[in-house]
């Protein structure tokens, strides 16, 4: 087996360094290292660094050059064949969640860099197929600057390849699962796999479908499920002002849409509309003048800070006679609108498989893991979304497609971690600054989660201080097709 890690001396800019901080990128070695050096010793596993598999006169003049004026010409750019513009744009809506940066000199020389190094991995990545021929790749994720590249390298070769991802167990430690020939967010593999776990699984239907039930009661009790709570500041029970029974309300719940549009092609694909605002804009738009439908739409907690145009302009729908929209900081409760709702529209939220469970009719716009699972009526065309609304006894799905989602995003039954265990959060403050440690130990050895401590505290401490800006300026409502 062999081991390929950085070591900072040709790939010095990534997510977490994009400013090439020598102590962050120090600290982060030392710390992979240390992991390293926890392996069982066989003269089977080789360890190497990416250095070793880039040329020190590669050229890459070719992506300096390149030319985008758009998301959509950046989502177009390869080198030697791997998609660099889309693992590029993936790091950069993580980290900025600016969906349509301003295309100026400041955002450019920063995500050349990002481009740049795509491209580095790209070469490493043909330097390790060359060198080593490997039977088998391995890579965490798929989508970023230091995954993508590898795997569009292995799909165009005919390299068998598995990606890894982090799952949660019932008590949130953290699992590992393996996508084998596939991106992790690929829908179509992930829905196999949902059904292969529930189908496989040795436990009785019974407890299946009590381990699923839990899932979604605890998201009710604000207890954290394999994600962030969203709900723990919203008043339990509570309406909006003025909720009127009497009304076919639907409740349509936006998603983080940044977090969508880094997710891929196949998410693009699969969309109803180009963005979720010119989907609830011609939704707004075409039922205007029908008195007998209210809509609410309840924007995605997660949005609350986000301070870009996609978030903001969806509060110019206050003044529609049908139309409440309800702040992501507001209290009223995500719960009491899905239980009271006549029926629920979602881009790919969770809370469409939440409502699901809640045997409400739920209408899909986007791409989810659950698209496939019968979990949503699935609008394919602006006609159906339109008949969809108007049938006032559209009846709620099955919910086992909701029950088998749910059973696969927290289970026990994929491998955990086997040598370096917990992965639990921890906080600390230190001179001012509050920083979140991973509480990770390795197995059999005590002293070893102080040993991680210390090197993440330092990694961490110079991390925070080091530059983490990135380009936020966006471009002009007039320039916005939105």
């Amino acid at each position: 087996m062999d081991i390929v890690y950085c070591d900072g001396k040709v790939l010095n800019n990534c997510f977490y360094n994009t400013h090439q901080n020598q102590q962050v990128c120090k600290g982060c070695k030392r710390l992979t290292e240390y992991f390293i050096r926890q392996l069982p010793a066989s003269p089977n596993i080789h360890i190497h660094t990416t250095a070793e598999f880039i040329a020190p006169d590669a050229d890459f003049s070719e992506v300096k050059s390149m030319v985008y004026q758009s998301t959509q010409d950046i989502k177009g750019l390869e080198y030697k064949n791997a998609k660099i513009g889309y693992a590029a744009l993936s790091d950069y809506l993580s980290m900025s969640r600016n969906l349509f940066p301003c295309f100026d000199d400041e955002f450019k020389s920063f995500f050349n860099e990002q481009l740049l190094t795509a491209a580095k991995v790209t070469e490493c990545a043909i330097g390790v197929f060359d060198q080593l021929k490997p039977d088998v790749i391995g890579v965490f994720n798929s989508r970023t600057i230091y995954s993508r590249p590898i795997v569009d390298l292995c799909k165009l070769n005919n390299i068998s390849f598995i990606a890894f991802e982090a799952g949660f167990d019932t008590n949130n430690f953290v699992l590992r699962k393996e996508f084998v020939n596939s991106d992790v967010h690929n829908v179509l593999t992930n829905t196999k796999m949902i059904n292969e776990l529930w189908d496989n699984s040795t436990l009785p239907l019974e407890a299946k479908i009590k381990a699923a039930s839990d899932f979604f009661l605890r998201k009710r009790g604000n207890i954290a499920s394999a994600d962030k709570v969203y709900t723990a500041n919203q008043v339990s029970g509570l309406l909006p002002e003025h909720w009127d029974p009497s009304k076919h309300n639907i409740v349509i719940f936006n998603s983080s849409e940044d977090e969508l549009a880094s997710l891929g092609e196949e998410f693009d694909k699969m969309n109803l509309f180009p963005s979720q605002f010119q989907g609830v804009k011609y939704i707004f738009n075409h039922f205007k003048d029908n008195p007998d439908i209210h809509f609410y739409l309840r924007i995605h907690p997660n949005l609350k800070d986000v301070p870009y145009a996609y978030h903001k302009k969806l509060y110019d729908f206050d003044g529609y006679d049908n139309v409440t929209i309800i702040p992501g900081s507001s209290p009223v409760s995500t719960y009491a609108l899905m239980d009271s709702a006549d029926k629920i529209i979602t881009f790919g939220s969770s809370t469409g498989a939440e409502a699901a469970f809640a045997e409400k009719p739920v209408i899909l716009l986007g791409c989810c893991l659950y698209r496939f699972l019968d979990v949503a009526y699935l609008a394919n065309s602006r006609e159906e979304l339109n008949d969809l609304i108007l049938d006032f006894n559209l009846p709620a799905k099955d919910k086992l497609g909701a029950l088998k989602w749910a059973y696969y995003i927290m289970n026990d039954e994929f491998d955990r971690i086997e040598l370096f265990t917990d992965h639990r959060k921890k906080h600390i403050k230190l001179l001012n600054l509050q920083l979140t440690l991973t509480q990770t130990k390795v197995a059999g050895k005590w002293f070893s989660k102080y040993i991680i401590l210390l090197y993440e505290i330092l990694g961490k401490y110079a991390w925070m201080k080091s530059d983490r800006s990135f380009p936020v300026k966006e471009q002009s409502m007039e320039e916005l097709e939105m």
